[in-house]
């Protein structure tokens, strides 16, 4: 027979309260449109920097992401994206996509990734910043 949970840890096991909204079919709204806009600049971006670095995503998608802007899966080649991107200026986005490609190259944040950043996008600094929250 199990035991019952305590009461100091039950609130760490209990499901998070569901948040009411009160235009739900607007959020989804707004998000799809997000999503396929984003989805429209990225496929050019790939097509344009594919080629140029000699790597080819198997995969590339958008979703949502808490914590990061992109993901990507060198073994797989399997290219994440974070819909937050969305909100970014354009060549933020560039910046992401031209890192994760980078990452078909090179898996980790070594010397030559960063050597490899700067080969392929000189101002791949300033651009990074561009992603820090206001």
């Amino acid at each position: 027979m199990s035991k019952p949970r305590s009461t100091l840890l039950g609130w760490f096991f209990a499901p998070p309260p569901r948040r009411s909204r009160v235009h739900p079919e607007r959020d989804l709204a707004a998000e799809k449109r997000q999503r396929a806009e984003l989805k429209a600049a990225i496929g050019p971006l790939l097509a344009l920097w594919e080629p140029r670095m000699g790597v080819k995503a198997a995969f590339w998608g958008v979703k949502r992401m808490r914590t990061r802007w992109g993901t990507c899966n060198p073994s797989a080649r399997r290219i994440w994206l974070s819909l937050a991107l969305a909100s970014r200026p354009p060549e933020a986005l560039e910046y992401v996509v031209v890192h994760e490609l980078v990452h078909l190259l090179e898996p980790s944040h070594n010397a030559r990734f960063k050597a490899l950043m700067s080969q392929f996008l000189p101002d791949w600094k300033a651009r990074k910043s561009l992603l820090a929250m206001p």
